[in-house]
């Protein structure tokens, strides 16, 4: 079974933020990163190329909020079809 995504699909991205400010202590290499979820339903696709785009952009408004997140593909967890 293959997913789609089309304007105005609601969906569930999740994806970690990095924080390459926080310190942290050891030897080894270590990067912080915060887990950022987001639900909510897309309002615009943009895409590199218009007739053959090789990456794909979402613009997602998430529920209760009033500016719209960049979302990539890949950070899609679940689409809520209704």
């Amino acid at each position: 079974m293959s997913l789609y995504v089309a304007k105005n699909d609601r969906i569930r991205a999740r994806w970690l933020e990095a924080q390459p400010k926080a310190s942290l202590a050891g030897v080894q290499f270590k990067v912080s990163a915060t887990e950022r979820e987001v639900v909510g339903v897309v309002k615009r696709i943009r895409g590199d190329r218009p007739v053959d785009p090789t990456e794909a952009i979402f613009f997602v408004l998430p529920d209760g909020e009033t500016d719209e997140v960049p979302i990539r593909p890949e950070w899609i967890v679940e689409v809520i079809k209704t």
